[in-house]
């Protein structure tokens, strides 16, 4: 709950202050580091619980919680206007949000790249264990994907003063699309070395930096004009679909190599078909 909470909050508060062209910025910024999280978690959680027991973990994670807990209310003010509060159920809420074709199609962006990086979190740590990796190793195997990420968000950050905000969403996706595919030739040739099962993904791993950001901030800055609702339902469905995906496809296939790279593939068709769908299809990739 308490997650789930700091990420809804966190993206009202962006749009509740933000223009969607700066916003699409601080996302470029905020987000990367969202997604550094799980990439980072794993060498912090692994040195940890190899060095003090797995309680360290979650005593660590109590003590920052702790500590972002003060910092909030020390000095996080209410963001939203005055003028602009009023009484709406959620169900209201999201079904005008729903109605929204911009707002479904940047979800379905947005979950598929989630649904991939948490597909491969699950999946990778068999992969490496069968590759002889120990816990107090396996982490530092994350740590190439976040030069990826921290790359995407540079460049995402200079090209939203160049080109339209889409067309930048739409390459994100085309490096994800890209990653699958090498996941597939190296399933193919049935390689299974560590850099077969790393180098891939930090192509995935140009999405999150760029596409993953800039859908998220498309969603809550969609014309229904309701930042709360959307910033709830695309959080919603970004966390469930990962979720379902992380566990349906390893419950129901397995783990392997061929597993991710299909999985990958699949969700990287799915996306790039997002944001070449819609009344106005190829403009997508085009308008400002």
């Amino acid at each position: 709950m308490g997650a789930a909470s700091g990420l809804v909050i966190g993206r009202a508060i962006i749009a509740d202050t933000c223009s969607k062209h700066v916003s699409a910025k601080v996302y470029a910024v905020v987000y990367p580091l969202v997604s550094l999280s799980p990439a980072l978690a794993p060498a912090i959680g692994g040195h940890l619980a190899a060095a003090f027991g797995w309680h360290a973990d979650f005593l660590f994670v109590a003590a920052f919680a702790a500590v972002a807990f003060a910092l909030v209310c020390a000095v996080l003010p209410e963001t939203h206007p005055r003028a602009s509060r009023s009484r709406v159920t959620s169900l209201e809420g999201f079904g005008a949000v729903l109605r929204d074709g911009a707002f479904r199609r940047y979800t379905v962006v947005v979950c598929c790249i989630y649904g991939a990086w948490f597909v491969y979190l699950t999946q990778s740590p068999f992969l490496f264990a069968r590759l002889g990796l120990g816990e107090a190793h396996l982490g530092w195997m994350y740590l190439p994907l976040t030069g990826g990420i921290i790359v995407a968000n540079l460049l995402a950050r200079r090209w939203l003063d160049r080109w339209p905000y889409d067309r930048i969403v739409t390459i994100g996706v085309v490096s994800f699309l890209l990653g699958g595919s090498a996941f597939l030739v190296v399933a193919a040739l049935g390689v299974t070395t560590i850099p077969a099962v790393v180098l891939p993904m930090c192509l995935v791993s140009l999405a999150n930096g760029s596409a993953l950001s800039l859908a998220v901030s498309g969603a809550i800055a969609a014309p229904h004009g309701r930042a709360a609702s959307a910033s709830g339902l695309v959080g919603f469905c970004q966390i469930g679909s990962a979720a379902l995906l992380a566990s349906g496809v390893s419950a129901v296939f397995g783990t392997s190599l061929t597993v991710v790279a299909i999985s990958v593939s699949a969700l990287g068709l799915l996306a790039l078909g997002a944001c070449l769908s819609g009344p106005r299809a190829a403009a997508f990739a085009t308008r400002a």
